[in-house]
């Protein structure tokens, strides 16, 4: 999965100061995308999920931490949590499923 609709969306820092948009702050553009990645990871949860650690996302007080940015998401969270860390590679993270 690419996301690169959340480059885009977070292409400039929140003006608030905040690392991530609030829902009630999202765009549509970027509330689609928070919700459907959730919902789908829920429905489907992969074997294993690579993460790149640098996601092309500008510096705002600290880095863009996708895993971070999803879990705020009750379904992402509550699937996360099934996942363990498999290995570091060259900038990658790769988590396993654990069933």
């Amino acid at each position: 999965m690419n996301l690169w609709l959340l480059q885009g969306v977070y292409g400039t820092c929140p003006e608030n100061g905040a690392r991530y948009r609030e829902t009630w702050e999202m765009s549509r553009t970027e509330f689609f995308v928070y919700r459907t990645v959730a919902e789908d990871f829920s429905r489907a949860p992969p074997a294993a999920i690579l993460i790149a650690r640098n996601p092309g996302i500008p510096w705002c007080g600290k880095e863009f931490d996708v895993l971070e940015y999803f879990s705020r998401h009750p379904l992402f969270a509550e699937t996360l949590r099934r996942y363990r860390p498999a290995a570091e590679i060259e900038g990658y993270r790769l988590l396993r499923r654990e069933d």
